[in-house]
Order: C-alpha cells, then structure tokens, then sequence
C-alpha cells in the first residue's frame, strides 16, 4: 500500500482558505480512508493550527490527519530578482516540499484557493512510473493553442503544454533524484518569470510530466467559458466544456476584477455555493 499525502502551503490569512479546502477534501473522502494532510505554513495563529489540524474529526474522517510544519528553512537561500506581490514566496515552497517528504510515495499539492467537488483519492493512481509530476494544462493558455507561440505571455513557450501549478501530483523521489535542492535554489534566484513558480516548472520537467484530465484543476467560471474561450477557440472550449460536467477540483483563480467568490457578493454557480457552504460549516464547526 503506498504511502501517499496532500500538501498544502498557507500564510496569513489565507488559512481561511486552506481550512475550507480541507474541509471540502474530508467531506469526499470514504468514511474510513486513511490520509496525511500536510500543512506547511507561516503567519498564522495557533489557534489557527488548533482549528487545522481538528478539521478530520469534526467532518467525521477518523483516520484522516493534518499535520503543521513550519515553512521549509531553505526558503532563507532564496533571494529573488523579481518580486511579485500577486505571488508572494509562499508559492514558491511547493518547489521545496519533496526535499522534505522524500518519505511518501506521491504528494498531492493543493493551493489554497480549491474546493473538492469529489473523492480525490483515485488522482494518485494516474501518475506513470516514469513521469515525475502530473499536472493539468493552465486554461488561459489552453485556449491559446493554435495561435502564434508567445504571442500573449512571453515566458509561456508553448500553450499546448504549458501547466497551471495550482494542482501537481509529485513523486518525491523521481523529484529529488531529478534536480539537487542546491540547483532548485540557483534556479529561483536566477529566474524573473511573472508566474514565477509556475513557468520556472514548466521549464524545467514539461517534457517528464504526465497531463490529466482537465477536471482535476478546473480553473474557470462559466462566464469566461462562454464568452471570451468559446470566441477564442471553439474546439478547445468544447474540451473544457466537457471537463465543466464531471468537475473533480474546482480552483478558484482570476479571471477578471472581482471573479473570486470572496470578491462579490453574488452566487454565481453551484461552486461558488458548495464552496461558502462549506466556509460556512468549517468556520462553524
């Protein structure tokens, strides 16, 4: 039996949000499934952690755990060219987690910023032995294929393979054994790419990551789908519109002033009220 984790990075306020994930994740899960959650986080209370790490039981996941860690001490080694306050360093501690979880088989790394809409279990089996992650192509640049390479994001080399980092399913080892922390440390520090965490992936291992279905990182809202995609690119539209009715992860991420659930006060779709629902019973609970 592998012996197999999620992760989570957290800062600030943004516990809020990692608490609803998790909440989300528990209430797909079997009753009796085993999982280790993992937490790294900063800037946050420890009534907070209190609240984290209490979450499985008070969903009625008994064997479901969440375990804190504080951020990964390495991140003292990195010192960026280009800051963005969009993506603070907090994104950059997924590329650092599989140097401290050597010991599970896969990690299943979350943003914050997700709701789980269905069991997430089966994800672990998807990723081939010889693939180090599995990733879901970034919406805005799938919508993009067929047009000129570069033409809307410079550091985006090709849009048919370019994937979004808020959903990675890693396999530590091959991760590790892959690329040195010392090389992953040189490699932030010198890069300056806008989705800093994200292109600096898609450089390094596009051509040893296994692409899943587009459910499994489902990043737009129904507006963005039938407006700007389908006039955009009809054909790969239809492919996202067919992922929209079997919808796995739901991530929640821009797409236009004030989109966010948190940004309005509007339901605009049954996830953004899955999602304040269970907001509502997490922060309740």
């Amino acid at each position: 039996m592998e012996n197999n984790a999620v992760l989570f990075t957290v800062a600030g306020s943004h516990v809020q949000l990692c608490g609803t994930a998790i909440a989300s994740l528990c209430m797909h899960l079997p009753a009796n499934a085993g999982l280790k959650i993992l937490v790294m986080q900063s800037d946050i209370l420890m009534n907070d952690i209190y609240w984290l790490k209490a979450i499985p039981k008070n969903f009625a996941r008994p064997n479901v755990s969440v375990d804190v860690w504080e951020k990964p001490q390495v991140m003292a080694q990195v010192h960026l060219t280009h800051q963005n306050e969009r993506f603070p360093s907090v994104t950059l501690w997924r590329l650092f987690a599989p140097y401290i979880y050597q010991n599970y088989d896969k990690l299943l790394y979350l943003d914050n910023d997700v709701l789980i809409c269905d069991n997430v279990l089966p994800l672990f089996d998807m990723l081939p032995e010889n693939k180090i992650m599995g990733v879901v192509n970034d919406f805005q640049s799938f919508i993009n294929v067929g047009f000129p390479e570069k033409s809307v994001w410079s550091e985006v080399d090709n849009f048919a393979q370019y994937f979004n980092s808020g959903v990675l399913l890693i396999d530590p080892k091959r991760y590790t054994d892959a690329y040195s922390e010392t090389t992953m440390v040189e490699a932030v520090n010198s890069a300056s790419y806008t989705f800093l965490d994200q292109t600096l992936l898609n450089r390094l291992i596009t051509d040893r990551v296994a692409y899943l279905p587009l459910q499994y990182n489902y990043q737009k809202d129904d507006e963005w789908l039938a407006g700007f995609a389908k006039q955009r690119n009809p054909q790969q539209a239809a492919k996202i519109s067919v992922a929209r009715k079997h919808v796995v992860i739901r991530h929640f991420v821009f797409t236009r002033p004030f989109s966010l659930p948190w940004e309005h006060g509007y339901i605009q779709d049954e996830f953004e009220r899955d999602f304040w629902q269970t907001f509502y019973k997490v922060k309740m609970q």
